[in-house]
């Protein structure tokens, strides 16, 4: 099925004959759905022939495979990034073409099937994904109000970062024209209620991760340098059971973290990394390490010190390890020059690995390793 908000193009594929059939277009509609599906049953010589559907995930979400499923029958949401079609049919891309294709790669597998989640995840992805989009509008804003001061000539001196209690003091006082002040005013106080929003939305958020289906997990995760309630309530909503990846390395590739490789009969390369799978959860363990790697490696502050409050000393134990270890990862990369977004990925898959750990119990083999001594400065593993 190539399905859009008012249309769907279906396609039926026979993996054992390679024919194709049934090739039609029909409103979104379960009824014509239904009777499409009894149309095809009808038609089989054999009795025991079973219709399975499938489609990109997108802009219906899983209501579609929600209701296929009321109906009796198996329907897989299928990832995009990870559909393989043949050239043919990448040349001239229309939704009939785009049926046929999903309907072949449907039948060989060839494509990743996306977890859906039950109805309460759903209902807490959607409230986070909320929030990331009010989130998302406080760095255009931050960046309209650079634009536009740059654009008058006044520039921030008196400091290396911005949105700092000393900048924001700076942009109040600012010497501008009557007009223009009065437009950094506004920019100022939607900046402000956006970010009154976020802040509220984080209280919710928090407010949910203790309830008993996440509180747990999220206690756990929250023992990790970077990561917040709200941060560690992003990952559990959208991944779920962690149990269906076998290992760390399967993890880091459904998030699109590991690199991407292409290889020939002489030669294999490694290239940039896939972005295949969830990007919001890849999204925010990029940010995590960002905020993971700053800091001297091992030293904990009293923020961190209370959120693992609670927790057990191997569960400690195992995030102290996987955040000085990230932290030295990130240190040797930059000092052996490698670029400072290509080291955050690779912490950022680091810690995918230790996530999974964690959340699958894999910590055993771990936690009676003494954590090493680290050189702050190199990040080289001194002890250990």
């Amino acid at each position: 099925m190539d399905v859009h908000s008012k249309t769907f193009s279906l396609c039926a594929y026979n993996p054992k004959t390679r024919i194709y059939s049934n090739r039609i277009e029909i409103e979104n509609n379960m009824k014509l759905v239904k009777k499409y599906a009894y149309n095809l049953l009808s038609e089989a010589e054999n009795l025991d022939t079973e219709l399975i559907f499938g489609y990109e995930a997108g802009c219906l979400g899983f209501t579609l495979a929600d209701d296929i499923k009321k109906m009796g029958f198996e329907c897989r949401v299928m990832a995009p990034s990870t559909i393989r079609i043949a050239s043919t049919d990448r040349i001239r891309k229309t939704d009939r073409r785009d049926a046929k294709s999903l309907a072949e790669a449907l039948a060989n597998d060839a494509y990743s099937q996306v977890h859906i989640p039950d109805q309460e995840d759903r209902e807490v992805q959607a409230y986070i994904r909320m929030r990331e989009d009010v989130q998302d509008m406080v760095k255009q804003t931050k960046q309209r109000i650079n634009a536009f001061l740059l654009k008058q000539g006044k520039q921030y001196d008196q400091g290396k970062s911005k949105w700092t209690i000393c900048h924001r003091k700076w942009l109040k006082e600012v010497e501008l024209t009557p007009l223009y002040r009065e437009v950094l005013d506004e920019y100022l106080i939607t900046l402000e209620e956006l970010e009154i929003k976020v802040d509220r939305y984080d209280t919710r958020i928090v407010e949910i991760s203790n309830q008993e289906r996440y509180q747990e997990f999220v206690d756990k995760l929250s023992c990790f340098k970077g990561f917040t309630r709200p941060i560690a309530m992003r990952i559990v909503s959208e991944i779920g059971d962690f149990s269906r990846f076998q290992t760390a390395g399967q993890f880091a590739s459904y998030l699109g973290l590991t690199p991407s490789e292409h290889s020939s009969s002489e030669s294999e390369n490694k290239g940039t990394i896939t972005k295949m799978g969830n990007s919001h959860v890849r999204k925010t363990l990029i940010e995590a390490a960002q905020s993971m790697v700053r800091g001297i490696p091992g030293r904990k502050s009293k923020i961190l010190k209370k959120r693992q409050e609670g927790n057990s000393s191997k569960v400690i134990h195992y995030a102290d390890k996987g955040n000085m270890r990230i932290q030295s990862k990130f240190k040797r990369m930059m000092n052996s020059g490698k670029n400072r977004n290509t080291a955050i990925t690779a912490c950022a898959r680091e810690m995918a690995c230790f996530i999974w750990g964690m959340a699958t119990g894999h910590i055993e083999e771990r936690v009676d390793t003494p954590i090493p001594v680290i050189n702050p400065e190199t990040g080289e593993i001194l002890v250990g």
